[in-house]
Formats: structure tokens, sequence, C-alpha cells
């Protein structure tokens, strides 16, 4: 069994090459059939399948070496990640490790070439080291497995870190890929001091030699403790193994004593026996250390290594003990102290040995017995130099061209709109009768319904508030129906405690709440439509003047023509002079405008036809074969193209000192032809009008915009307060659900009614009763209304007036109620009516033995409150004019339409309730309490 250390090889599983590079190259190079390289990527497969094949001969370096050059000529050709996973796992499997999947050839090569140096090294732990010929192939092969790595870490991991965009375990970091190759260089120096000691080699060579080896085996070790110290914990599972780390310390231990040993030797043979007394006390605490070690790992470290450790042990102390003696005896020398000793100079003799192949790939790929694998596929880099030129062009076009272009354009635009031009030209000449553009707005506004539209909006959006504001109204009328009735029910069983379930006022805070949050809401919105209505009374006469036909309009506008010819004739012939140096300034500056777009299309026209792919590919043949072609080498070649568009940044730059020129020209003009018609009333009032009535379109665009989101407003609450009045109703049927079970329990566990019982039974109960049995309506329009009085939920009413929303009558149900464990608190909350009937029974002495009531379960109180929970979506604040107050996908497709076929409300009003029963005339400004106590009806004691 050899006493050195071999690497592991990592080992790989196939994968698809045909479908990633057929896929890359059809996305990549659409002018390239990839049937074409169909040969070249069954060549890889092969290549890739000697490689990753496990086994142990000579043979195996060259297809190790072929596959690898194979692989730097192909990076020359294909980006690092074609979407084709590459699979290895970790050099030191255990149980928690995972496989490592990368999509990067780099990782492919880097793998190559560290199985390069498991190959290398397994060769050399393999050979006979009791003679000089093995001894002398095991360190060619170490010292070849230290080139491999040491290529691996100068050439092809700095790419793989480059490409990969995640971090790396430790088994792919520099500093692991350090200790194996000062592990491969230690083991060289080892077989040199094999040989060393086989030739019989004086002490002083083998101590050097023997110092060198553990000089390189503590390097190794301090690799792997920078490992420990900087690796991220999730990736410590792909380190050095344990039974690594303790073998390298022994071997670094041991071979420093056996350093000293033969330096004791040697000065022993020199008659330096103090020294030598040093030396060997220095062997010996080594020696120890090192069989300690053995000791604590004897399970993972090897039996010759522990063997040798022991007999140097034992070597040492002989030696020490009779050096002792010797010199106590005879020489009588004085110890030296390890300070003082004289350093032993290591002999390194070994040296990383880096394959031919792989520094000169070219030597094995690149005959016609071993063609390149996509020989004929142009460059990556050629590739992504095209790309970066197309960029780089875009960007300057953009920059250069583009922007100037628009940055002219829209200083014409702002000039000639601070001017009025050519409108105020237009409006000078009767012939022309009235602008275009005005024309064109009046024929929108037509189209879109004028103040028809306008006047359809405004009723449905008073339409469509009113029915929210009722809304709203019935909800706190609901609300404030059950207070009073909670309140009769309180005052009636508050002497007998069995009434303990929580106020209206208090259970019903959530939905008043909600409510007076809505109604705010809907007061903000009715302020907003104020200042709307405002803006449209502004603007409705002159917008009812562009609903005329063009004729009628230019009748409104005042024309100017002179009713007195001798009128201002002079200042009308200096006015229409003016005008017409002003139009040829206009018509000039508009053909330096067409001009400077033109130039534009030019340029676009030659960007679309601008390839420079052939140039650029044929610089890349020029270059050495194995170079990998980056952009970088053909930046003289992308500025050289670039400098064709110059010439069409030169018009622009000419066009804009022209167009500088005709503005100055412009302004002067137009002071000249203002300062002629100053004194014009007509055409004063003529421009005054059209710019009057082209606000007006403005002024209608914003009032139907306006308009149409308060619509929008409205209908979203409509929506909202829809469904909070139905959880307010069925919340108040829970609760008259609960007075129902309550009472009907109370008189069926009673031994018999008593008049006294059912004389003090509260009105509301009653009032139920009669109108279960004789004043159910028959339909949902009879049902009876309510009284709300103003203390219970809210101080102030709606200010909205309209049509009371009718309230649905839920149906009335015959049969007992049953117990709280057989009901389900959930439907009943969806289908309970407000009255049942009642079977009186006689009543038991106490009332002490009434089951538990049902809102006091938590099962009960927990599934009421989920059915109880109100969905709603909250409606934030009206802003001013509505405008922005939601957005289009806030409405969903259950809102009904308005007359107009607009959106008015989500779902139909309630029926009208009908009158309920007499009942007890309460104050309005009675609190819940106050009004319970003032029923007179009680229970009996």
């Amino acid at each position: 069994m050899s006493n050195q250390l071999f690497i592991p090889f990592k080992r790989s599983r196939p994968n698809d090459i045909r479908s990633a590079v057929r896929q890359y190259i059809q996305i990549h190079h659409p002018e390239t059939h990839p049937d074409a390289f169909r040969q070249d990527v069954e060549r890889w497969d092969v290549l890739r399948k000697d490689a990753i094949a496990e086994g142990t001969h000579i043979s195996k370096i060259q297809a190790l070496l072929k596959y690898q050059a194979q692989l730097v000529f192909i990076l020359t050709k294909l980006p690092p990640e074609i979407n084709l996973d590459f699979t290895y796992d970790p050099v030191f499997r255990t149980s928690s490790t995972n496989t490592l999947t990368l999509d990067n050839i780099c990782f492919e090569r880097v793998c190559v070439l560290y199985n390069l140096t498991s190959l290398y090294c397994k060769l050399a732990t393999d050979q006979d080291k009791g003679s000089s010929e093995g001894i002398k192939h095991a360190t060619n092969y170490f010292q070849s497995a230290a080139g491999a790595i040491s290529f691996l870490i100068d050439s092809a991991l700095p790419a793989l870190q480059a490409t990969n965009g995640r971090p790396l375990p430790v088994d792919l970091t520099g500093p692991f890929f350090l200790s194996l190759q000062h592990l491969m260089m230690a083991q060289a120096q080892e077989c040199a001091w094999q040989k060393a000691n086989l030739a019989n080699s004086t002490n002083n060579i083998v101590s050097k030699l023997a110092l060198g080896v553990s000089m390189h085996y503590k390097k190794a070790l301090e690799a792997i403790h920078s490992i420990l110290a900087h690796a991220q914990p999730l990736t410590l599972t792909h380190g050095v193994a344990q039974e690594w780390r303790a073998h390298i310390e022994i071997k670094a231990l041991h071979f420093e004593a056996v350093a000293q040993f033969h330096k004791a030797q040697d000065d022993n043979n020199g008659g330096r026996y103090g020294d030598e007394v040093a030396r060997l006390q220095i062997a010996k605490q080594c020696s120890q250390k090192c069989n300690e070690l053995c000791r604590r790992n004897r399970n993972s470290i090897v039996r010759p290594v522990q063997e040798n450790a022991r007999d140097l042990l034992k070597s040492v102390e002989a030696d020490c003990a009779t050096a002792v003696k010797d010199n106590d005896l005879i020489y009588h020398q004085d110890v030296t102290a390890v300070s003082q000793l004289p350093v032993i100079k290591e002999a390194d003799i070994v040296k990383a040995a880096i394959a031919p192949e792989l520094v000169h790939p070219d030597r094995l790929v690149g005959s016609d017995s071993e063609p390149p694998i996509f020989g004929d596929l142009v460059a990556h880099g050629v590739r992504m130099a095209v790309e970066l030129y197309q960029d780089r062009r875009s960007n300057w076009i953009k920059d250069e061209i583009l922007d100037l272009q628009r940055a002219l354009d829209s200083q014409v635009t702002i000039t000639l709109q601070e001017l009025h031009l050519p409108a105020a030209i237009d409006a000078l000449d009767k012939r022309v009768g009235l602008p275009p553009s005005l024309l064109a707005k009046a024929e929108e506004i037509r189209r879109d319904g004028g103040v028809s539209r306008i006047s359809t909006l405004l009723r449905d959006r008073q339409l469509v508030s009113e029915q929210a504001a009722q809304v709203l109204q019935q909800a706190f009328d609901i609300l404030d129906q059950e207070a009073e009735d909670d309140g009769q029910y309180r005052e009636a069983y508050e002497k007998h405690d069995v009434w303990d379930r929580a106020p209206s006022h208090e259970a019903n805070m959530d939905l008043i709440a909600a409510i007076t949050k809505y109604e705010e809401a809907l007061r903000t919105a009715e302020a907003s439509d104020i200042t709307v209505n405002d803006k449209w009374l502004q603007w409705q006469n002159l917008v009812e003047v562009l609903c005329r036909s063009n004729a009628e309009i230019e009748a409104y506008v005042p024309s100017v023509a002179m009713p007195d010819q001798a009128r201002d004739a002079v200042l009308c012939s200096t006015t229409q002079q003016q005008a017409r140096v002003l139009r040829d300034l206009l018509e000039q500056l508009d053909e330096v405008v067409v001009e400077r777009g033109e130039t534009i299309d030019r340029a676009k026209r030659v960007a679309a036809a601008d390839n420079i792919q052939a140039r650029l590919s044929r610089q890349a043949q020029a270059l050495e074969r194995w170079v990998e072609v980056t952009p970088a080498m053909f930046e003289d070649v992308l500025a050289d193209e670039l400098t064709k568009y110059d010439q069409y940044r030169e018009e622009i730059e000419g066009s804009r000192s022209k167009q500088e020129s005709l503005l100055r020209k412009l302004r002067a003009a137009n002071d000249s032809f203002l300062q002629s018609r100053q004194d014009d009333p007509v055409v004063k009032e003529r421009q005054r009008v059209l710019q009057t009535l082209s606000l007006a379109y403005d002024g209608y665009s914003e009032s139907v915009s306006d308009l149409s989101e308060g619509l929008k407003f409205y209908n979203k609450l409509a929506v909202v307060s829809t469904e909070l009045r139905d959880s307010c109703q069925s919340w108040v049927n829970q609760r008259n659900e609960d007075v129902k079970w309550l009472t009907e329990s109370l008189i069926s566990m009673q031994s018999g009614p008593s008049e006294s019982m059912a004389a003090s039974l509260p009105n509301a109960f009653h009032s139920q009763e009669a109108q279960r049995h004789s004043l159910l309506p028959s339909t949902p329009q009879e049902a009876p209304g309510r009284h709300r009085p103003a203390p219970v939920t809210r101080q102030m009413p709606l200010t909205h007036k309209g049509p009371f929303p009718p309230q649905p009558t839920s149906p009335a149900v015959t049969n007992p109620p049953a117990s709280p464990s057989e009901r389900h608190p959930r439907s009943a909350m969806q289908s309970l009516p407000l009255t049942s009937t009642v079977t009186q029974t006689p009543m038991s002495p106490t009332v002490a033995a009434l089951p538990k009531a049902p809102w006091k379960s938590p099962q009960y109180a927990q599934e009421l409150t989920d059915a109880d929970d109100w969905q709603a979506d909250p409606l934030p604040a009206p802003k001013q004019l509505v405008r922005g107050f939601m957005n289009d996908d806030d409405w969903e497709d259950n809102t009904v339409m308005s007359p107009s076929g607009l959106p008015v409300q989500a779902r139909p009003p309630p029926p009208t309730p009908k009158p309920k029963a007499a009942k007890t005339a309460l104050s309005t400004q009675d609190s819940p309490k106050t009004r319970s106590s003032s029923r007179k009806t009680r229970l009996p004691a």
C-alpha cells in the first residue's frame, strides 16, 4: 500500500451536445444550417465520452490532452454558455454532497484538466518505489500533475470565474487547486528523497531534501487552512477531507523530524555534538507530535505512514539518548540553543512540468487527422463585435443626429406657438375662412354629442349619486331600527341578568364607521361636482357655438371684411405686405425642416444596409488561429466604420445655423406685423374669438373627462354602498335570531306561561309575532318601514333627496329554533327572519338552567365573525374634480347601465318596507339605555 495520496477522479454524466449546439446555431447563426456541423458535434461527443470514462492507463493522457485542446478551440467559436449543461461530482463525495451542474464550457475545461492531474497522480502512486526506475517515473508523473494543476490555475480557472454568475464550491477555487499543486510537489520531492536514500547520499543532502518535502507539505496545509478560513459555510461540504488534512500535517512533521535527524548525524560526523543533541531533541518533539496525530487518526491514516512515524520515533529516541550520554561523559559540549542552530537550507529539486500539448494545443489539433471542431463557424468574438458595432451605431445615430433633429424641430414648434403662427396670418385673410384646426375641433365636438352629451352625463351623475346616498341612508335606518329593538329587549330583561350580549351602539361600531366613511366621501364628491358644474357653465355658450354648422360658426367669428373701404387703407396695405413676408419666411422654415427629415431618412437607410461581419471575419482570419477572438481586437475597424455617418451630422449642424437665422428674421417680421395691426379692432376681436373657441374645445374635453370620472366614482360608490347595506341587514338578521333564540328558550324552559310573563315581553317581540302571522307581506315591496332615531348612529343625515330604496323582507320561519349545537351560524345569518312563532310552555321556577347562548360559544362567535366580515373594497378620498379618482380596472362586469348607456348601479335597490306594528314612540335624543328604560313591560322576577 502506498504511503502517498492520490487525487480522486471527478465523475461526470453524458449530456445532449447535439440539441444544445443545434439550437444555438439556429438562433445566433441563422445564415448557417445546423446540419452543416453535424460531424463536428459527433466528434465532440466521442471525445467527451473518452475523456470522462474512468480508468488508469498511460494511453488516456493523450485522450484528455486532445479533448482539452478541442475545448480551447471551441471556446474561440462559441461562448461559454450555450444552454449546454455539464454535471460533475465533487472531489470528496459524501452522503451530504450533491453534484454540480453548470451551463459553461469553461467549467468542462477546468474539470478535464483536473482529471488529467488525477490521472498523473494515480500513475505516480502506482509505481514501484522500491527501485530507482520506479521512483524516477513516479517523480516525473507527480511533476506533470503539478504542471497540469498549475496550468489550470493560470489559464482555465480565471475564465470560469469570469463567466460564472454564482459562487463556486470549494473544490473549484484557487486555494484548493493550489493545495493540490503543493501536494504534488511535496510527493515528487519525497520521491527524490527516497532516491537519495537508495543511493546512500550524505546525511547533509538527505536532510536538505527532507526539509524540502516538509516545506511543500506545509504550503499545502496553509492553503487548506486558507480554504477553511474564507470559504462560505454552504460550500465547505465540497472542501478537503479530514483524513487528507491529517495526512498532510503528519507528513510535514515527519519530514521535519527526518531533516533534523539526518542533520544531527551530519553534526556528529563533524564533531558538533552540542548541535547534534539539540537537533535530536527537535526531531524527537516533531516525531512525538507526528505519532500523536497518527494515534488520533489511526482509522483514516494508512498503515505505512503510521509505521514510518513509529520507526522514526524509536530511532530518534535511541540516538538522542546515546548522544546525550556521550556528550555528558565524553565530549562535554554545551547543547546549542534552538535559535542559535544553523539553518538547514532546503533543496527543492522538483518543479511543475507543464505538458507541451497544454501550452500549444495546435500540436494535437489542426491536422487532417484531427481537424478542429467548428473550424468553419464564425467566431463568437466576431459576432460579439458585430453586435457591439450595431449598438454603437444605433447610439451614435440617436445621440448625434436624432436627438439634435428633435431639439431643432421642437425649437421651431415652440417659436411658432409663441408667435401664434401661422394661425394669426390665416385669420387675417377673409378668403381663407375659419382655421382648419378650429373646424376639426368643431367637427369632433359635434361627433361626440356636444352639449347633449354633457347634459346626459350631468343627469346620469346626479341619478347615481342620489341612489348611492339613498342606499347609505337605508343602511343607517336598518341599524337604527335594530338599536331601537335592542333597547326594548334590554329594558325588558334588565333585572333578570340574562340579557348579556353587547348593546347595539357597541356591536355596530364598525358598520357605523364604514357608513360614515362613505358619507364623507359622498360629500367631498358633491363639492367637486359643484366645481365641475361651474367650469361647464363657463364654456357652455361657446360649446353651443361649436356645435353649430361651419357656416354659422364662421358667421359668429368677426370677419376682417371692412364695410368702409376708405378706413385705414394704408394700414391694411402695410399689414398685407408684412403678412406676405411672414408667409415667405414660414415657407423657408418648412423647407429646412423637410430637408432635415430627409437627412435622417438617408442615415437610417444606410444603417439598415450596413453589415461589417464580412470585414470582421476577414480580419479575424488574419489572426492566429488558436487566439480567442474578442471584440477589443476590432476597435479600429469599428471606429473606422462609424465615420461614414459623420456627413449626416454635418448636414444637421448646417440646418441648425440656417434655422436660427430664419427664426431671428421671423421674430422681427412678426413684430412688424403686430405693430401694423395694433390699431385694428376687427382683427384683434377675430383673434380673441378664435382663441376663445379653441379654449372652449379644451374646456369641453375637460368637462367630459371630469363628468365621466365622476360618474365612475358614484357607480363604484353605489356598488360598495349596496354591499355595505346588505352586510348591515345580515348583521341585523343575526341579532334578531339571537333575540328569538333567547326568548323562546326562556319560555320553553318554564313550567307554564303566565300572563305577567307574556305581558313583560318587549313590544318589539309582540310586533314581530304580529308581523309574522298577520302582516307578513306577499311581495318584497310590502315590507314595513323603519324609523331611525338620530343618536343611535350619526348626528347629520344625508342631504340627498329622492325616492327611498325599498328594504328586503326575510321570509317567515314557523319551525321552533334548534339548539346551538344543531344550527349553522353562517347559513343562519344569510336567511334568518326577524320574527318567528313562539310556542308558550309553562315557566319553571328558575331561569338558571337556560342553555348557553349561541353568541357565547367560541366556535359560534368565530363563524359569525367570518360571516359578517364585510369584504367591500375601501374607497379613497375623492380628488378635485374627481379626476384620477379610480382606474378603469376597478370596474367589473356586473355594473348595470343608465338610460344613457353609462353604468349606474351594480344591483337593484331592495323593496320599500311596510309600516311595522305600533311601537312606543321614542325621542330622537334618547340614548339606547334611556329608551330601553322607558318601556313599561317587565319580566316577572
